[in-house]
């Protein structure tokens, strides 16, 4: 099975793989885009490209686990995203950001490492 993790944003979202052999996320690419029609078109065509199974997507909360308005427009792309032949996971993206910041540090993509950590706590929680 072959897994694609999602850090949904307004204006870009980061996008990492992962397969059933390894159980290691990478990080994959940062889709810019603004329009959620195109925002989810691109995202299919990864799905299609790399022939995925489930997608994992992070739902923001604030650090007291509270939904924030980023939630409601997360949940709107989510809900376009459910409406395909794709099961559809979500997954509390807390912290991830802020890790993925750190890692940017040495040059990477925040977005991209975002979802790398998203879909990496999925893989782990599949394990217990």
């Amino acid at each position: 099975m072959k897994y694609l993790g999602v850090d949904y944003g307004l204006s870009k979202i980061g996008m990492a793989l992962a397969d059933d052999d390894l159980r290691l996320a990478v990080p994959l690419q940062i889709i810019h885009e603004t329009e959620r029609a195109k925002q989810l078109e691109k995202v299919l065509t990864v799905v299609q490209t790399e022939e995925v199974d489930r997608i994992i997507v992070g739902r923001p909360y604030d650090s007291q686990g509270k939904t924030t308005s980023q939630t409601a427009i997360t949940d709107k792309f989510i809900a376009a995203l459910k409406k395909q032949s794709v099961p559809v996971i979500l997954l509390d993206e807390r912290f991830t950001t802020a890790v993925a910041k750190r890692q940017v540090e040495r040059g990477r993509d925040d977005d991209a490492i975002a979802a790398m950590h998203i879909l990496q706590n999925y893989l782990d929680q599949m394990d217990l």
